[in-house]
Parts: C-alpha cells; sequence; structure tokens
C-alpha cells in the first residue's frame, strides 16, 4: 500500500505530465533529504517509472544518488530507465 507522500507524487506526474520536461530522481524515506542510494529508501521507482513511460514522458532525467564508493545503484538506476524507455 502507498503512503500518502507516494500518492500524491503519483498524482503529481499525473496531473503536470503535459508541462513536465525534467524529472530529478532522488531516493529517500519520505520525510526528510536523506539522499539514499537508488532503491534504498521507499520511492516506488517501478511504478514512478511506468507512469513516466505511460504519460510519454520525453524530458531529461537529473540523477541525484550518492556515488561512493559503489557505483551499482547508479549503474542500476541507468540500467531501469532504459528498460523502461527502450
Amino acid at each position: 500500500m502507498l503512503g500518502p507522500i507516494w500518492r500524491r507524487a503519483l498524482q503529481l506526474i499525473k496531473s503536470l505530465s503535459p508541462y513536465l520536461e525534467h524529472i530529478h530522481l532522488a531516493d529517500n524515506h519520505g520525510v526528510n533529504d536523506d539522499h539514499c542510494a537508488y532503491r534504498k529508501g521507499g520511492v516506488v521507482w517501478d511504478r514512478i517509472f511506468s507512469l513516466l513511460n505511460s504519460v510519454k514522458f520525453a524530458g531529461t532525467f537529473c540523477i541525484e544518488f550518492p556515488a561512493r564508493d559503489d557505483l551499482c545503484p547508479m549503474k542500476q538506476c541507468i540500467h531501469d530507465i532504459k528498460g523502461h524507455y527502450e
């Protein structure tokens, strides 16, 4: 079940889709700006990417995840984005 912040995010994407040109991706737990690694927070990435694809989002992504010693989460995010748009 989605919490209120994620329902609002999905509703915003639907409502603003005709105007979206840029998406800023960052993972967190829905309270603070935690800067979690990709898929380590509470963001419902699969639903967000599916919705962006369904509304024909063709803009740019800014990916903001910590890229310290382990680049695997960043690479996984890029792989997932490509998977939804190829």
